[in-house]
């Protein structure tokens, strides 16, 4: 019985995607174990001591704002604030993973892809 239609390539498509993956991180960690294992480690230990300061800012500016306006809040006054609450953490989340992702890119020397990509890996493993 033959596949037809999308789901055989896609199929292939992830198959190979996977074990290119997991070669590039074999030969990675076969050829410089330590540097990877140390940034790695060093990336998350980052990404996880770091992980509140995003919140910590906007809720500061925040809190900074709410003090220098009058004691009643129009609904855009409201809007504005939930939207900042929301997507500004979020944005937050986002440069701080870049930051650390340029650290450990540099720290890696040589390896960048091995190293972003493991550290990627792990922390979507491991609970927030």
């Amino acid at each position: 019985m033959t596949e037809s239609g999308v789901v055989s390539p896609r199929s292939w498509y992830w198959r190979q995607s996977v074990k290119t993956i997991a070669h590039l991180m074999g030969t990675g960690f076969r050829v410089a174990p330590l540097r990877i294992a140390g940034t790695v480690l060093v990336g998350f230990l980052l990404q996880r001591f770091g992980n509140r300061w995003p919140e910590q800012a906007i809720m500061a500016v925040l809190d900074f704002r709410r003090h220098h306006v009058t004691p009643y809040y129009t609904w855009s006054q409201v809007q504005n604030y939930l939207f900042w609450l929301g997507n500004g953490i979020l944005i937050g989340h986002l440069l701080l993973s870049l930051f650390v992702g340029c650290i450990v890119a540099a720290a890696a020397k040589g390896r960048e892809m091995i190293a972003t990509m493991t550290l990627g890996f792990v922390c979507g493993l491991m609970p927030a």
